[in-house]
């Protein structure tokens, strides 16, 4: 972030005081010109510090619990799927202290699904910068995990059932 800022700064000066443009506009264009320049700079720099500084990875595990269903699937069932709007997703249902509710995972690409005969879990597991600081040099995205631990046979890809807790 700080060598986005550093280049971004610097550009706008060194095209702010230059030479008007021939078309005879103003400085402006030079100070946007400058922005551009120094950002592309900026987010590489950003992104090789983003591959090289420390990581830790943070993993929360939250249970998930079983829904009974009485007309078409049988048995119980922990993991629900299937496509909406053209993309799929994972549902299942968590005990809050308000009740019941209903969560989803959408990106597919880092869900994974282990059969366990434990308790049915989903482990999330956040890899990002070791400190907080490291942010003022680093650009980059966390990259997150899902591994969704559940018995064989209690994922279904049904969602019109009749369901009972």
């Amino acid at each position: 972030m700080i060598w986005f800022l550093i280049s971004l700064i610097g550009g706008i000066i060194y095209f702010r005081y230059e030479e008007p443009f021939p078309d005879g506009s103003d400085n402006f264009y030079g100070a946007i010109t400058g922005l551009l320049i120094g950002a592309f700079p900026a987010i590489l720099v950003g992104c090789i510090f983003w591959c090289f500084l420390p990581k830790k990875i943070i993993m929360e595990e939250t249970k998930i619990i079983a829904l009974t269903d009485n007309t078409s699937i049988g048995g119980q069932k922990y993991l629900f799927s299937g496509y909406i709007d053209e993309k799929y997703i994972y549902r299942y249902v968590i005990e809050t202290n308000d009740g019941k509710q209903i969560k989803e995972l959408q990106n597919s690409k880092n869900v994974y699904i282990k059969y366990d005969n434990e308790d049915p879990r989903i482990v999330e597991a956040v890899t990002n910068l070791k400190h907080e600081w490291m942010w003022l040099f680093a650009i980059g995205v966390p990259d997150i995990k899902y591994t969704i631990y559940v018995p064989e046979g209690t994922i279904t890809e049904k969602y019109d059932i009749d369901l009972e807790s």
